[in-house]
């Protein structure tokens, strides 16, 4: 979901728009995208292992979705963030919080537990620690708190980078070669 919506972000800028397109981004990327975030909505509406399975084919997809982002200016930086998200989810069947974020929210429940109404299953451990939802955001003038994760902000970085770097190495299209001439 992350990459369509830097994908359709980095195309609505309008200064952006031909420099990226020029990078031509594979037909196989749009539909793994698409597939990674179906597979992964279902998977979120399972439980036990066939979630697990699902929640795993839908990162694999969106990695490989990421993949065909590469050129783009932030392009490994999105395919690192997805790849971080994808093996936390992997190991853990969902996305890994620990109790100490969730008291921290305000929220107490014992490892094991699955949070109802989101991505995220209650975990222990240095490596969920690391790699699972631990930088808590409050979002001001209102009640929410956000929660993200190492490879949450390096998704972000990706997109910011897209949006406002220098596009080295891509190809401009022909009209902007024709001008700059």
């Amino acid at each position: 979901m992350v990459v369509a919506c830097a994908v359709v972000l980095c195309l609505v800028v309008q200064r952006r728009r031909a420099q990226l397109l020029a990078a031509h981004l594979p037909a196989y990327s749009v539909v793994l995208s698409m597939v990674g975030c179906g597979v992964e909505t279902i998977g979120f509406r399972l439980s036990g292992s066939a979630s697990s399975a699902a929640l795993t084919v839908a990162m694999a997809c969106l990695c490989g979705a990421a993949y065909g982002l590469r050129r783009w200016p932030g392009g490994w930086l999105l395919i690192a963030g997805i790849a971080c998200n994808g093996l936390m989810m992997a190991i853990h069947g969902r996305m890994p919080i620990t109790p100490a974020v969730l008291q921290h929210v305000g929220i107490a429940s014992p490892a094991g537990t699955v949070l109802p109404g989101s991505k995220d299953i209650v975990a222990e451990g240095w490596l969920a620690t690391w790699g699972g939802d631990r930088f808590v955001t409050v979002v001001p003038f209102t009640d929410l708190t956000s929660v993200w994760s190492i490879g949450d902000v390096l998704l972000i970085a990706g997109v910011l980078r897209a949006v406002t770097g220098p596009v080295h190495g891509l190809a401009l299209p022909c009209s902007s070669r024709r001008a700059a001439a």
